[in-house]
């Protein structure tokens, strides 16, 4: 049992756990501007829980020229000179997939919230900064305190516009659509390299026995799909700018383009 101090023990582990990130992550805005004048970096950015860590690795593998890092913050603004490779999936999914990464490991949840810059961080305070401690009403399949909706309209709308590849400083993947030859081909264009190749395509999702009991419960609840197609209320504007975007779209970042011509 913890003593008396383990609220301070809790509040160390969330302030270092920055230190524990793996090699390449960027979890805070201010240690992203000292690449901000490199073109040669390659960032691999998502809401998380989308397949951010497979595209990271598959891309240190293959962008040998390039130094390439991790992130789940919101777009950088227009004086980043490097590559982005957004990747996003389905938000129920995602919502289920970090769900249950909280619930198994506290201190992941701790920091997960910590790096996903579009969290909600006093709604996870508010609950003991404890995924185990999400209650009927307060959890992550019915409330989107990760912030999915806000990261996919920050990327693919208002803090981007559509653009040919020349010009492109974004590459937006849906995480579905990864494995396809036109999104590899895309990749490659993109970063400019000869070759791309992603393992083989593994079933998302957890099998009942290894989801904990507040999973079960909240997802019996919540879930107006099946367990193969889950449908949360939560996500309805998330799942709404997901399924409108295409496979994979060229970005450059900035504000779209408003027209000021009449009609």
């Amino acid at each position: 049992m913890l003593s008396k101090k383990s609220p301070f023990i809790c509040l160390f582990l969330l302030l270092i756990s920055p230190l524990f990130a793996e090699e390449g992550f960027i979890a805070k805005r201010k240690q992203l501007k000292p690449y901000y004048d490199n073109e040669n970096i390659v960032i691999i950015a998502s809401p998380g829980r989308s397949g951010s860590t497979l595209l990271f690795d598959v891309s240190k593998k293959y962008c040998t020229h390039q130094t390439v890092l991790k992130t789940h913050l919101l777009p950088p603004d227009e004086k980043f000179k490097g590559k982005i490779l957004f990747i996003f999936s389905n938000p129920d999914q995602a919502a289920e997939s970090a769900l249950h990464r909280i619930t198994h490991s506290p201190t992941q949840g701790r920091t997960h919230f910590s790096h996903v810059e579009s969290s909600d961080k006093k709604w996870f305070k508010a609950i003991g900064n404890n995924g185990n401690h999400q209650t009927k009403e307060k959890n992550l399949l019915a409330y989107d305190a990760l912030g999915c909706e806000k990261q996919l309209e920050e990327w693919l709308h208002t803090k981007s516009q559509a653009c040919c590849l020349q010009e492109a400083q974004i590459l937006a993947i849906k995480f579905e659509y990864m494995w396809e030859a036109e999104t590899i081909q895309a990749i490659q264009e993109f970063l400019q390299i000869n070759a791309f190749e992603f393992p083989p395509k593994k079933e998302r999702g957890y099998e009942k026995e290894e989801l904990s009991n507040l999973e079960i419960s909240l997802k019996k609840i919540y879930n107006l799909g099946t367990d193969e197609n889950p449908i949360y209320r939560a996500y309805d504007a998330a799942r709404d700018l997901w399924e409108k975007a295409p496979p994979f779209q060229f970005l450059k970042p900035g504000t779209p383009f408003e027209s000021t011509f009449p009609g």
